[in-house]
């Protein structure tokens, strides 16, 4: 069984359709764990009403207190099980002749991978980070337990996010795993939506990441994508 963790506030009418799109396009065993956070427009009770309907849906209702600290305790709540992170506005697709998350899950048992996109999941990191870095966005990505154990969750300096898939993925490639991508793709709705705004936080955590990983003024390229 695979733990799909969403975290959403907000959701509007995009998350009925992310959380349709995972019920009606997954045959391989999963739970879905959603991280609701102080919704003001009835996101709340549309997930109430989801988890009412489906044994198999959870739902945490928490503080709003940013993504990054959402998806760790989502992860948390997933315990020893692989997880597959996704977002309130992305869509999974219907594959003709195979399973989105079984795919994923075969992918991830190949030789050092740490982590799983899939197509245009992510992108590569530009000098305020490290240059040329190869990341994977949290919009859609699977993260196997064994991974966490080596790695642990994400790193809430960089929260309410932006700058945490770069530094999670660096990490990984630290320990000698590596990023797979997977042969399809999800529709990211507002992707880049809530952060493009705020310059300022961009720059403070592109210095707080070179800071803790010690690159100073340069930093060669680290890891690729498989």
């Amino acid at each position: 069984m695979i733990a799909i963790v969403m975290c959403t506030h907000n959701g509007g009418e995009h998350i009925k359709h992310a959380i349709a799109s995972i019920i009606g396009n997954t045959k391989y065993p999963y739970k879905l764990i959603i991280v609701e956070s102080e919704s003001t427009d009835g996101t709340d009770k549309i997930c109430d009403a989801w988890a009412e309907s489906h044994k198999n849906v959870e739902v945490y209702h928490t503080k709003k207190e940013g993504l990054i600290k959402a998806m760790n305790f989502g992860i948390k709540k997933a315990g020893k099980l692989d997880v597959y992170l996704t977002q309130d506005d992305v869509i999974i697709p219907n594959l003709y002749n195979r399973d989105w998350l079984e795919t994923l899950v075969k992918v991830s048992q190949m030789d050092k991978c740490g982590l799983v996109t899939t197509i245009q999941g992510g992108g590569i990191s530009g000098p305020d980070y490290i240059e040329g870095l190869q990341w994977a966005g949290t919009w859609s990505l699977f993260i196997p337990y064994s991974t966490r154990e080596k790695i642990g969750l994400f790193d809430e300096e960089f929260n309410p996010g932006c700058g945490d898939d770069i530094d999670y993925c660096y990490r990984v490639y630290q320990r000698g795993l590596m990023l797979y991508q997977a042969n399809f793709w999800v529709d990211h709705h507002r992707q880049g939506e809530h952060f493009n705004e705020d310059e300022q936080m961009k720059k403070e955590h592109a210095l707080y990441f070179r800071k803790k990983h010690k690159l100073g003024e340069f930093a060669p390229m680290q890891g690729t994508l498989k």
